[in-house]
């Protein structure tokens, strides 16, 4: 956030300059996307087969992220130069005020504090009888003065702080755009408490959430991981469903999270929809601290199973300081304050808004 100083010596015009170059790499960046597309084109005409058909999925999603990436830079680049012009009066503005200040005898201090000059001193001095209402009166103009740098200041603060916001936006949907994989890390973006199996991260972070989601709601985490098999007795053919929970009334939940665009897998939906009611596949629950003991290393019968959710938890649109604080804590650590009010504050109203996740009961 700016100071006064920061801001009397600034050049907001260094804004355009920025949002210039900023336009020029947008332009190049779709050139860029046109002749790879070109290329691209060319390939597929001569090209055939099942490598040929991934190459072209390939292609597009990289031809989606170039424009991701031309359409983010030229974003910014908007949002500076507005930035630099509304900056700019703002700061204009200021120096003016100190500058009558100054015009008049008052002094400004580096903390923007008017307090009455030297030259002014000398007239109450030199005022006799009169020097305590002449004092009184410089003082409440350096008061004045002091007022309205405050608010020069609050005011360009707002505006340099609303850029930075536009910013912190437009860099969220870089980093999701790079490098155009939904499964990937997106950089350093979905490294989460410093693990460096950022393949697996987004599906972690998923899987947090559904923890902490559930002990808000009340629901206290059965097992995770648990083996479900088509039959009651054990077999070597079977699937894992992400979570099991129990409510309050002891009613079982059985979900499956999911992140971005993944989807059950075939194997999840022949049997998920068959967990619940007088179901036929049966969970085998595993003995955990929180397992309650009439549940540990047995298979469930059909129809202990109140419901079967699936999850689906949108992590793009995370706040931006929540998703940088999962880089080194945990999903519950951040709810816990360890990151810091901020991003704690950001994650829970994230997970309690409507954005943030689909629930699907099957």
């Amino acid at each position: 956030m700016p100071e006064y100083m920061q801001l009397l010596m600034s050049v907001p015009a260094d804004y355009g300059a920025v949002a210039t170059s900023l336009q020029a790499l947008a332009a190049e960046v779709r050139g860029v996307n046109g002749t790879f597309g070109t290329a691209t084109q060319q390939l597929q005409a001569e090209w055939v087969g099942q490598d040929a058909n991934s190459q072209e999925q390939k292609a597009k999603k990289v031809d989606r992220g170039l424009g991701l990436v031309s359409a983010a830079l030229g974003n910014a680049a908007t949002v500076l130069e507005s930035g630099a012009g509304e900056l700019g009066a703002a700061v204009s503005a200021l120096r003016s005020i100190v500058q009558s200040a100054m015009d008049v005898g008052t002094w400004v201090l580096p903390t923007g504090t008017a307090i009455i000059g030297p030259q002014q001193w000398s007239q109450i001095a030199s005022a006799g009888p009169a020097a305590g209402a002449v004092e009184a009166a410089y003082q409440a103009v350096a008061e004045a003065y002091t007022a309205i740098i405050e608010a020069s200041v609050v005011s360009a603060t707002g505006m340099d702080e609303n850029v930075s916001a536009q910013l912190r936006g437009i860099q969220l949907k870089l980093e999701s755009a790079l490098p155009f994989d939904s499964t990937s890390d997106h950089g350093a973006y979905f490294n989460y408490q410093g693990s460096t199996d950022q393949p697996n991260a987004r599906g972690e972070i998923g899987n947090h959430l559904n923890e902490a989601w559930c002990r808000l709601n009340g629901e206290t985490p059965l097992a995770t991981e648990v083996r479900v098999n088509p039959s009651a007795t054990n077999s070597d053919d079977y699937m894992k469903v992400d979570r099991l929970t129990f409510d309050d009334q002891g009613t079982i939940h059985a979900y499956e999270v999911k992140t971005g665009a993944a989807q059950p897998s075939p194997a999840q939906q022949n049997l998920l929809p068959r967990l619940q009611g007088e179901g036929t596949v049966h969970p085998y629950v595993p003995d955990t601290p929180s397992t309650p003991p009439a549940l540990a290393n047995r298979t469930l019968d059909g129809g202990q199973i109140g419901s079967v959710r699936v999850q689906r938890w949108d992590i793009d649109s995370m706040p931006y300081d929540a998703r940088v604080a999962l880089r080194q804590n945990s999903v519950s650590d951040v709810l816990g304050g360890s990151a810091g009010p901020g991003p704690q504050t950001s994650l829970y109203n994230w997970m309690n808004g409507s954005g943030a996740y689909q629930l699907t009961t099957l």
